[in-house]
C-alpha cells in the first residue's frame, strides 16, 4: 500500500511539473513583458511631456479641470495648475479663533529648459534667507516648494533658501500615522505620498498637518484641532508620538524627531 501511495505520488509530481513548470515560465515572461511595456511608454510618456509646450500644457489643464471637479465635490483645496511652485504658508488663528491657513504661491512656469526652470527657482528662493523665524503660539509658517515630482518642506526659511532641487529620495521609514485630535478623541490616518520622502525635509509639524488635511477629502465632522497627537508605527515596529511642539526631519535612511 505503501508503495502504491508512493508510486501515486511520484506521477503526480511528474504531471505537476509537466504542466505547473510551463505555465510559471509563460506567466513570468508576460510580467516581464508588461513590465517593460509600461516602463518604455512612461519614458515616451515623460519625454513628450517635458519637450512638447502644447501637449504639456493641454494635459495639466485637463488634469486640473478633474482635481477641480472632484475638489469641488468633496470640498478640499487642490494645487496650481503648474507643477512647479514655490509656496509660503502662514497658520494663525482669526477673529472668531478659527484655525485658518494663508498660502501664497509662486508659480514657475513651464519651459523645455530643465537647468533654466531650476536656476529660475534657486533665484526666488534666495530671497528667504533674509526672513527670520517668529515662531508665535498663534501664528506659525512654513515653506514649500514643488519641483517636477518632489516636494520640499522647511521650517527656517534661511535653510529653505538654499534647497537643493536635485536632493534625492529617502525611503518611507513609517507604516502608520494617526493624528489624534484630543479635543474629541477623533482620529484619522495621515498618508504621504512619496514625494514627500526628501532628504532634509521637515513633516508633520503643525502647519504641515493643517496644510496637510487641506488639500485632503476629510469626513465632514473633522476639525483640526492643535490640540493634538501623532501616533507613529515606523518599520521597526516601534510606536513613538509627535506632540504639537515637533516635528520629524528625514534623512538617509533614517529620521528625528525635533522640536520647534
Amino acid at each position: 500500500m505503501i508503495k502504491f501511495t508512493s508510486n501515486v505520488w511520484s506521477y503526480f509530481q511528474y504531471w505537476a511539473s509537466n504542466y505547473t513548470n510551463p505555465l510559471i515560465n509563460a506567466v513570468t515572461k508576460l510580467f516581464s513583458i508588461y513590465t517593460n511595456v509600461q516602463t518604455n511608454i512612461s519614458m515616451k510618456f515623460n519625454h513628450y511631456y517635458y519637450s512638447n509646450e502644447i501637449f504639456h500644457n493641454n494635459f495639466n489643464i485637463f488634469k486640473h479641470l478633474i482635481y477641480k471637479i472632484d475638489s469641488y465635490i468633496l470640498d478640499y483645496n487642490i494645487e496650481p495648475i503648474e507643477e512647479n511652485w514655490i509656496n509660503t504658508s502662514m497658520f494663525y488663528l482669526d477673529e472668531n479663533k478659527k484655525i485658518t491657513l494663508k498660502e501664497d504661491y509662486d508659480n514657475i512656469y513651464f519651459n523645455k529648459d530643465q537647468e533654466l526652470i531650476i536656476k529660475t527657482m534657486r533665484l526666488k528662493l534666495v530671497k528667504f534667507e533674509r526672513l527670520q523665524i517668529k515662531e508665535l503660539d498663534n501664528i506659525k509658517c512654513m515653506y514649500f516648494a514643488k519641483y517636477k515630482n518632489k516636494y520640499f518642506c522647511k521650517i527656517d526659511p534661511v535653510e529653505f533658501a538654499i534647497t537643493d532641487l536635485k536632493e534625492k529620495f529617502v525611503s518611507n521609514p513609517f507604516i502608520e500615522i494617526i493624528y489624534v485630535n484630543l479635543d474629541d478623541d477623533q482620529e484619522i490616518e495621515v498618508e504621504l505620498d512619496k514625494s514627500y520622502f526628501v532628504k532634509g525635509n521637515n513633516i508633520l509639524s503643525t502647519v504641515f498637518l493643517k496644510r496637510y488635511f487641506n488639500y485632503r477629502s476629510t469626513p465632514k465632522d473633522f476639525v483640526f484641532s492643535q490640540n493634538y497627537l501623532l501616533k507613529v508605527t515606523n518599520f521597526n515596529f516601534e510606536e513613538i508620538e509627535i506632540h504639537k511642539n515637533q516635528y520629524i526631519n528625514l534623512d538617509d535612511n533614517k529620521y528625528t524627531i525635533e522640536n520647534l
